[in-house]
Protein backbone atom coordinates (compact mmCIF):
# COMPACT_ATOMS: atom_id res chain seq x y z
CA UNK A 1 0.00 0.00 0.00
CA UNK A 2 2.70 2.49 0.31
CA UNK A 3 3.92 2.65 -3.15
CA UNK A 4 0.00 3.03 -4.18
CA UNK A 5 0.16 6.27 -1.53
CA UNK A 6 3.72 7.19 -3.17
CA UNK A 7 2.20 6.64 -6.57
CA UNK A 8 -0.58 9.02 -5.69
CA UNK A 9 1.63 11.49 -4.68
CA UNK A 10 0.00 10.95 -0.62
CA UNK A 11 2.48 10.33 2.41
CA UNK A 12 1.70 7.47 3.83
CA UNK A 13 0.64 8.70 7.31
CA UNK A 14 -0.87 6.10 9.95
CA UNK A 15 -4.05 6.58 9.29
CA UNK A 16 -3.97 6.17 5.64
CA UNK A 17 -2.45 3.23 6.26
CA UNK A 18 -4.42 1.87 9.08
CA UNK A 19 -7.79 2.09 6.71
CA UNK A 20 -6.09 0.66 3.53
CA UNK A 21 -4.73 -2.08 5.58
CA UNK A 22 -8.42 -2.41 6.78
CA UNK A 23 -10.10 -2.20 3.39
CA UNK A 24 -7.73 -4.38 2.08
CA UNK A 25 -7.75 -7.48 5.00
CA UNK A 26 -11.83 -7.28 4.70
CA UNK A 27 -13.63 -10.55 4.38
CA UNK A 28 -16.51 -8.98 2.85
CA UNK A 29 -15.21 -6.29 0.21
CA UNK A 30 -17.56 -3.47 0.87
CA UNK A 31 -17.24 -1.51 3.93
CA UNK A 32 -19.30 1.72 5.20
CA UNK A 33 -17.09 4.29 7.60
CA UNK A 34 -19.33 2.72 10.20
CA UNK A 35 -17.42 -1.26 9.21
CA UNK A 36 -14.21 0.80 9.23
CA UNK A 37 -14.55 2.62 12.53
CA UNK A 38 -15.83 -0.52 14.29
CA UNK A 39 -12.71 -2.61 12.69
CA UNK A 40 -10.83 0.30 15.18
CA UNK A 41 -12.43 -0.15 18.15
CA UNK A 42 -12.04 -3.82 17.87
CA UNK A 43 -8.42 -3.51 16.88
CA UNK A 44 -7.64 -1.16 19.83
CA UNK A 45 -6.57 1.46 17.02
CA UNK A 46 -7.61 4.85 17.43
CA UNK A 47 -8.66 7.51 14.69
CA UNK A 48 -11.74 10.20 15.14
CA UNK A 49 -14.61 9.48 12.87
CA UNK A 50 -13.52 12.97 11.16
CA UNK A 51 -10.38 11.24 10.49
CA UNK A 52 -11.63 8.02 9.48
CA UNK A 53 -14.15 10.45 6.62
CA UNK A 54 -10.80 12.35 5.70
CA UNK A 55 -8.60 9.47 4.86
CA UNK A 56 -11.70 8.35 2.97
CA UNK A 57 -11.87 11.05 0.78
CA UNK A 58 -8.50 11.91 0.08
CA UNK A 59 -7.63 7.85 -0.98
CA UNK A 60 -11.35 8.42 -3.11
CA UNK A 61 -10.05 11.76 -4.49
CA UNK A 62 -6.47 9.96 -5.44
CA UNK A 63 -8.37 6.99 -7.26
CA UNK A 64 -6.91 4.30 -4.55
CA UNK A 65 -10.08 3.64 -3.16
CA UNK A 66 -13.75 3.69 -5.02
CA UNK A 67 -16.91 4.70 -3.41
CA UNK A 68 -20.41 3.44 -4.13
CA UNK A 69 -23.67 4.76 -2.93
CA UNK A 70 -26.68 2.89 -3.55
CA UNK A 71 -30.60 3.30 -2.67
CA UNK A 72 -29.73 6.68 -0.74
CA UNK A 73 -27.94 4.17 1.85
CA UNK A 74 -24.75 4.87 3.55
CA UNK A 75 -21.65 5.16 1.45
CA UNK A 76 -19.75 2.17 0.73
CA UNK A 77 -15.44 1.56 -0.39
CA UNK A 78 -12.93 -0.85 -1.75
CA UNK A 79 -9.84 -0.64 -2.98
CA UNK A 80 -9.38 0.40 -6.36
CA UNK A 81 -8.22 -2.27 -8.46
CA UNK A 82 -9.55 -0.98 -11.31
CA UNK A 83 -11.33 -3.71 -12.44
CA UNK A 84 -14.91 -3.40 -13.88
CA UNK A 85 -17.30 -4.83 -11.84
CA UNK A 86 -21.35 -4.81 -11.90
CA UNK A 87 -23.76 -5.19 -8.34
CA UNK A 88 -26.57 -6.67 -7.89
CA UNK A 89 -28.74 -4.90 -5.11
CA UNK A 90 -31.31 -5.91 -2.96
CA UNK A 91 -34.16 -3.61 -2.83
CA UNK A 92 -35.61 -5.38 0.27
CA UNK A 93 -32.77 -6.53 2.46
CA UNK A 94 -29.49 -4.19 0.83
CA UNK A 95 -27.07 -6.61 0.18
CA UNK A 96 -24.54 -6.61 -2.58
CA UNK A 97 -23.44 -8.84 -4.53
CA UNK A 98 -20.57 -7.85 -6.44
CA UNK A 99 -19.86 -10.00 -9.69
CA UNK A 100 -16.60 -8.78 -12.08
CA UNK A 101 -17.81 -10.50 -15.17
CA UNK A 102 -16.00 -10.05 -17.95
CA UNK A 103 -18.52 -10.85 -20.77
CA UNK A 104 -20.87 -8.28 -19.56
CA UNK A 105 -17.20 -5.89 -19.82
CA UNK A 106 -16.78 -6.84 -23.38
CA UNK A 107 -20.61 -6.41 -24.43
CA UNK A 108 -20.51 -2.69 -23.07
CA UNK A 109 -17.13 -1.84 -25.02
CA UNK A 110 -18.53 -3.63 -28.42
CA UNK A 111 -21.58 -1.11 -27.88
CA UNK A 112 -19.53 1.65 -26.69
CA UNK A 113 -17.41 1.14 -30.03
CA UNK A 114 -20.77 0.74 -31.72
CA UNK A 115 -22.16 4.31 -30.71
CA UNK A 116 -18.74 5.81 -31.07
CA UNK A 117 -18.02 6.09 -27.26
CA UNK A 118 -15.18 6.11 -25.13
CA UNK A 119 -15.51 4.16 -22.13
CA UNK A 120 -13.36 5.11 -18.80
CA UNK A 121 -15.47 3.50 -15.80
CA UNK A 122 -17.39 0.27 -16.37
CA UNK A 123 -19.52 0.18 -12.96
CA UNK A 124 -23.47 -0.56 -13.30
CA UNK A 125 -26.05 -1.54 -10.58
CA UNK A 126 -28.55 -3.58 -10.96
CA UNK A 127 -31.75 -3.94 -8.73
CA UNK A 128 -33.77 -6.69 -7.93
CA UNK A 129 -34.71 -8.89 -5.22
CA UNK A 130 -31.84 -11.43 -3.79
CA UNK A 131 -32.77 -15.48 -3.23
CA UNK A 132 -33.76 -14.79 0.33
CA UNK A 133 -36.16 -12.19 -0.14
CA UNK A 134 -37.28 -13.83 -3.26
CA UNK A 135 -38.25 -16.90 -1.00
CA UNK A 136 -39.47 -14.80 1.98
CA UNK A 137 -42.08 -12.74 -0.78
CA UNK A 138 -42.94 -16.24 -2.12
CA UNK A 139 -44.07 -17.61 0.83
CA UNK A 140 -46.01 -14.79 1.91
CA UNK A 141 -47.76 -14.99 -1.37
CA UNK A 142 -48.74 -18.54 -1.09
Amino acid sequence: MLTVLEKAGLKATQPRMTVLDILNCATQRHLSAYDIINALAKSNKRLSNSTVYRVLADLETHSIIKKWTFLGANSIYAINNNEPCQHFICKQCQIIIETNHIELAKLYSEVAHECGFEINSIEPCIYGYCNECTEKKQAKNN
